[in-house]
């Protein structure tokens, strides 16, 4: 893996788009200052998004923010999305750019930002509290860490992360999204979601978040032509409007499973199929 350094000239700010929950969200936006990622989970869609497998880091980081409190002067909020093209948190020892942001985030009250992670960094962070900041960990079964989101950091190492965070009063969702239609796939993620209600109080939970598999057909061809050997890429799903996913029947069944079986204290739940 190589780390390339660049200067970004335009497009610093993006309207989410279907594949993204929006939660409800008015003035919700992304921003991407780091291409592809430490980790290298078999179903992400930057496998067939960009044409290099390099970690590429933006370093005008001025530039971005200036964009960025620019759209601000004619909105009442933004809810912005600061890690859906890479994982921030995981390599915040390198680049600090979480601090950065939330650095920033404190000077601009109408921003609320949103940090996804599959990291156990939290400790990176945890002394820069901002009440607009939402930290939303993405967990799985550990199986499915396991066979398919290689590097990221275990099921246990990223609940104690939200437990630190919940204990020092940061607002914290999860997101359990793609739930895969793997083998044994009732027993698993009805497992996964008991145990996750053992260790996470629920009621100091701001959402959950569940997503089945989906993708950008083209980017699913381009990671088909790398010749990546992984069951996730040759499962036969439907293809409606260039997006990849499992049939209704099947999405809604696996919605249905986890959504059925959380705690009742969870305060809200957005859904993305």
């Amino acid at each position: 893996m190589k780390l390339i350094l660049a200067k970004k000239e335009s497009g610093f700010l993006y309207p989410i788009n279907d594949f993204i929950q929006n939660q409800n969200k008015e003035n919700f936006y992304y921003s991407s200052m780091i291409l592809n990622c430490l980790y290298d989970c078999e179903y992400c869609l930057l496998q067939g998004m960009h044409q290099s497998a390099y970690m590429l880091i933006f370093v005008n980081t001025d530039d971005f923010f200036q964009a960025i409190s620019t759209k601000l002067l004619n909105l009442k909020s933004m809810f912005l999305s600061i890690s859906y093209e890479s994982d921030l948190l995981g390599i915040e020892h390198v680049t600090s750019l979480v601090s950065s942001w939330i650095e920033f985030a404190n000077k601009e009250p109408k921003l609320c930002l949103e940090l996804r992670s599959k990291s156990a960094n939290f400790k990176k962070i945890s002394h820069l509290y901002n009440p607009n900041m939402i930290l939303s960990w993405s967990l799985s079964p550990q199986i499915i860490i396991d066979n398919f989101e290689h590097k990221t950091a275990n099921l246990s190492q990223r609940i104690k992360s939200i437990n630190d965070a919940i204990a020092l009063k940061w607002k914290v969702s999860i997101v359990i999204d793609p739930i895969l239609d793997v083998p044994n796939a009732k027993s698993i993620y009805t497992d996964f979601i008991n145990f996750l209600n053992e260790n996470i109080d629920f009621s100091k939970i701001e959402s959950v978040i569940l997503g089945t598999f989906r993708m950008n057909s083209d980017y699913l061809k381009n990671i088909q032509k790398t010749k990546l050997k992984s069951s996730l890429l040759y499962y036969p799903y439907e293809v409606q409007s260039k997006k990849v996913s499992y049939s209704d029947e099947i999405k809604s069944n696996l919605i249905n499973l986890c959504r059925d079986n959380l705690s009742k204290n969870v305060q809200q739940i957005y859904i993305a199929i």
